[in-house]
């Protein structure tokens, strides 16, 4: 009646063993689990910097006066509101629209190919372009724009991403056209001369 035999060991052996993998079954759950834990608090803490370096970033871009644009592919992407008070347009407007046609629109044909030209020439080799020209507001208004465009990551890279900073330079080229027509006009000696 008491005896133990080869089967009962084998039995508890097979029990031993289930019991086993259980325990390490539970053990790696609470691993994982803990592991997982850490994990979403990592992820957590990451999100709130990435959320801050965001904010601080668009308080930046939207604090500066110049226009700022950022686009893929000639596709505008982002652009600060200066740059859509610049325009005269709404941002809902210009996201989604190509660049080229926004900033070249009134550029007069041989003018354009010209700037467009230098402006590929200078983004193949990994340059910033700066230049001066006429852009068309929303209004149909013109006014002198002070442009510069830079490519961000490497030459070839798909798909082309650009920022571009504008300004309304009219007031400046104003200035300086009434500067150069003052050097120009000729000066009158108006001291008189004694008659001795």
């Amino acid at each position: 009646m008491g005896a133990f035999g080869d089967q009962h060991a084998a039995q508890l052996q097979a029990f031993a063993d289930q019991a086993a993998i259980a325990i390490r079954n539970a053990r790696m759950y609470d691993e994982v689990s803990h592991h997982a834990d850490e994990l979403e608090g990592q992820v957590k803490q990451r999100t709130a910097e990435l959320e801050l370096t965001h904010q601080r970033l668009q308080a930046i871009l939207d604090g500066t006066g110049e226009g700022i644009l950022y686009a893929e592919d000639r596709t505008i992407q982002y652009a600060n509101v200066a740059f859509c008070k610049l325009m005269g347009y709404d941002l809902d407007d210009i996201v989604g629209q190509n660049y080229e046609m926004l900033l070249y629109s009134a550029i007069p044909k041989d003018v354009e190919m010209k700037r467009v030209n230098s402006l590929r020439q200078a983004m193949q080799t990994n340059q910033v372009w700066r230049g001066e020209l006429p852009i068309r507001r929303k209004d149909g208004t013109l006014f002198d724009g002070g442009l510069t465009i830079a490519l961000i990551g490497e030459r070839g890279s798909f798909p082309l991403r650009s920022v571009s900073v504008v300004r309304d330079i009219s007031r400046e080229k104003a200035l300086q056209l009434q500067r150069s027509n003052l050097s120009l006009t000729p000066r009158t000696n108006c001291a008189r001369r004694s008659p001795i």
